[in-house]
């Protein structure tokens, strides 16, 4: 708005101008002076346009540039979660057998003691020896593989892919972000692994799940692009809608909708 009264007053300028000229009979003067407004007017005009638009794109301009879903079966954090759960339930499943067999072989002594007493430096040995070792006694420092390991939740059959890029001159900064599902399609998981956190109480229909990065969304010629992955099971197939909003620590919010089709299960 402000380049189209700045170019408008030009002309006015110009305008009168060669009004006055031609109130004075001076119609080539008259005629220079509208053709230079007119042609001052146009030049103006684009040049405040570049200028205005050389600082509008100096700031994280996002776009969703995707939004899919991806089977569970091709996603390594899914099937390593899998393997890592059922591996240590394998591990804690051999450590109560093992302690069972101690214990038996504990009391087994103990009864032999009993029946046979003996002088204390001839007591079998055995009842020196520990017992096995819990696990649970030796927590990794891994974060992930701590949650693959507890993780006791829904295993999701299909990933919700929304891809995020930057095609502004600066780089993005904190970007966080809200996705909508509808519930009579999609049910979001809070997966280890995957990013969303998941709002359980379904509002209006739709589960709403957070996700955010901490690094910079680079912005172009690079034009960087971040993959928001969040576990879901499909409900009802047929058409949804997938609600995305997304803003930066500087500000610049986008929001948009994403049609997607949910495959029979």
């Amino acid at each position: 708005m402000n380049i189209l009264r700045r170019a408008l007053l030009i002309a006015v300028l110009f305008g009168v101008v060669a009004i006055v000229f031609l109130l004075l009979d001076r119609g080539d003067l008259a005629l220079i002076f509208g053709g230079v407004g007119a042609l001052g007017t146009i030049v103006y005009g684009e040049l405040e346009r570049r200028r205005d638009q050389n600082q509008a794109s100096r700031h994280p301009v996002l776009k969703v540039a995707d939004v899919r879903l991806v089977n569970a079966q091709e996603v390594t954090e899914v099937q390593e979660t899998i393997q890592q759960r059922q591996s240590w339930l394998d591990t804690l499943e051999r450590y109560e057998e093992e302690k069972r067999l101690w214990q038996e072989r504990q009391a087994q002594i103990e009864e032999e003691r009993a029946q046979n007493p003996l002088p204390t430096s001839s007591y079998d040995s055995m009842e020196n020896i520990v017992g096995p070792i819990d696990p649970r006694q030796f927590s990794p420092r891994d974060p992930t593989l701590i949650a693959q390991r507890n993780y006791d939740g829904l295993i999701p059959n299909k990933v919700l892919h929304v891809t995020v890029v930057n095609k502004g001159k600066v780089a993005a900064t904190d970007l966080f972000g809200q996705l909508y599902l509808e519930s009579a399609h999609l049910c979001p998981l809070e997966f280890p692994g995957l990013d969303g956190d998941v709002d359980t109480n379904v509002q209006e229909g739709s589960y709403k799940v957070e996700v955010s990065i901490d690094e910079g969304l680079l912005p172009a010629p690079a034009e960087d692009e971040h993959i928001f992955r969040v576990g879901v099971l499909t409900q009802a197939p047929g058409k949804t809608r997938v609600w995305c909003t997304f803003t930066t620590s500087q500000g610049y919010p986008i929001e948009g909708a994403w049609s997607l089709e949910v495959p029979s299960q």
